[in-house]
Order: structure tokens, then C-alpha cells, then sequence
């Protein structure tokens, strides 16, 4: 909970790096990150043994862990999602609605079966290994798909945004035309911003706990492991996740 908070903290530091560098750039630099951060969660046990912490050693090994957290939640989910969704937003205009939800039902479906294979990795290559493997991933292979097919503006790439769409003359009236664009001070002074904002708020601290800590909270309600890391894309009847 402390690393998610203070990584949301500095987002808008990021938004601010966006602008002025681009997406490309803040994406890779994001995405290196992410990757030494899951080298450095691979090798929490070796650092602790290093620091002379053991398990009593409540202080060391929060710091331990809340630096990977705060670490791994503001390169991936913090940092890259920001610049991901901001350059797929400049990308549409007309249809942007459309591709926002592709987008989120697209997210929803990898997110719930992330536990899954995350499962399956640790079964087979211990905790560490897992997150070694995961730094592999990100590290080195994320850095290739956004430096092939991250682009900040598509007027930088010759087209315009919704490429070819042509919209309907029904369409054509802006239903909800910008009354007044708001800089980010002017904006954090009217309720509007805070009530989406703790609302997506809630959303990520919620979800990020139950995902954290889903097998421990399936087997404190009796439910075995296997249960807990399939819950989130377990099809069951009558919407019981404990059925067959």
C-alpha cells in the first residue's frame, strides 16, 4: 500500500516527462526500469543476508520490500501504463471511446489471467526464478515491441488520427463540446477531479490487494490454492468461484 501511494504520487512528474520527451523515449526508459526492478525482487533473500536482517527484522525488510514495490509499481503499472494509454489516446479522436474500451477489456483479460501464469512459473521455478524470468520479459523484450511500434503522434507518421474513419452526418455534432480546458492546478480545485480520481483510486488499491494477496485470503474462506490464482477467469455456475 505504501509503494502504490507513493508511486501514484509521482505520476504527474511523469506526465510532465511525457510531454516534453515523448512517449517512446519515457516508455523505454520505463520499461529497463521495471526490468532491474524484478532483477532486484529476485535477490531480496540475498540482500537481506547481505544487510545481516533475518525475519524479525521488521524494519530492514519492510524498507527491503517497500523499495521493490514502490520501485516495481511506478515503472510498470505506474509509468508505462500512463505513457501507454496517453499515446493510444492521441492515436483516436472520433472512435477514442471505442478504443479505450477495447483497450480496458483487452487489460481486464491479461490482469485476470496474470495469476495463472504467475502460478505457473513459481510451481516450476521457485519465486526467484519467476521473477527472473519476468525480467527477461520486460527487460529485454518489451524494449524491442516499443521501440518497433511506439510512436507519439501519428501526424509524426504521416497520418491522421482514426486513420481513414469518416464519420456519419449524425455524428458530426459535438454532443459535448470543451466548455474550458484546465491546467492541472486550476483542475485539483474543482470536486469533478477528485471524485474519478479517488474513484480510480479505490479501484487500483482494491485490486491490487486482492491480487497480492488472493491465495492467503482463498485459504483463510477454505478454498485450496488452485482455486485462489484461477478465481479471477474461473467461469463457474451461479457465479460461485468455489463450484466446478
Amino acid at each position: 500500500m505504501c509503494g502504490t501511494i507513493l508511486s501514484a504520487s509521482m505520476l504527474t512528474w511523469v506526465g510532465r516527462q511525457y510531454d516534453r520527451y515523448g512517449a517512446r523515449p519515457v516508455a523505454l526508459l520505463a520499461t529497463i526500469g521495471l526490468g532491474i526492478v524484478l532483477i532486484y525482487l529476485s535477490q531480496v533473500d540475498r540482500i537481506q543476508a547481505v544487510i545481516g536482517a533475518d525475519s524479525t527484522s521488521m524494519v530492514v525488510n519492510f524498507l527491503i520490500m517497500f523499495f521493490g514495490f514502490f520501485t516495481l509499481r511506478f515503472s510498470g503499472q505506474g509509468a508505462l501504463t500512463l505513457v501507454s494509454r496517453n499515446m493510444m489516446m492521441k492515436w483516436f479522436e472520433k472512435r477514442r471511446g471505442f478504443a479505450m474500451g477495447f483497450s480496458n477489456v483487452t487489460t481486464s483479460l491479461t490482469f485476470a489471467s496474470a495469476p495463472v501464469f504467475f502460478e505457473y512459473l513459481i510451481q516450476r521455478y521457485d519465486w526467484n526464478g519467476a521473477w527472473m524470468i519476468l525480467a527477461v520479459i520486460t527487460g529485454l523484450v518489451f524494449p524491442f515491441y516499443i521501440l518497433t511500434f511506439f510512436r507519439d503522434d501519428p501526424e509524426k507518421s504521416g497520418i491522421r488520427p482514426d486513420g481513414d474513419f469518416v464519420e456519419s452526418a449524425q455524428s458530426k455534432a459535438n454532443r459535448f463540446p470543451v466548455v474550458k480546458d484546465f491546467s492541472l492546478s486550476e483542475a485539483q480545485k474543482t470536486i469533478g477531479f477528485w471524485v474519478f480520481s479517488m474513484m480510480l483510486a479505490m479501484q487500483a488499491l482494491y485490486w491490487t490487494g486482492l491480487t497480492f494477496n488472493i491465495v492467503s485470503l482463498f485459504e483463510h474462506a477454505g478454498y485450496d490454492r488452485e482455486t485462489a490464482v484461477s478465481a479471477l477467469i474461473r467461469d463457474c455456475h451461479h457465479r460461485n468461484l468455489g463450484c466446478e
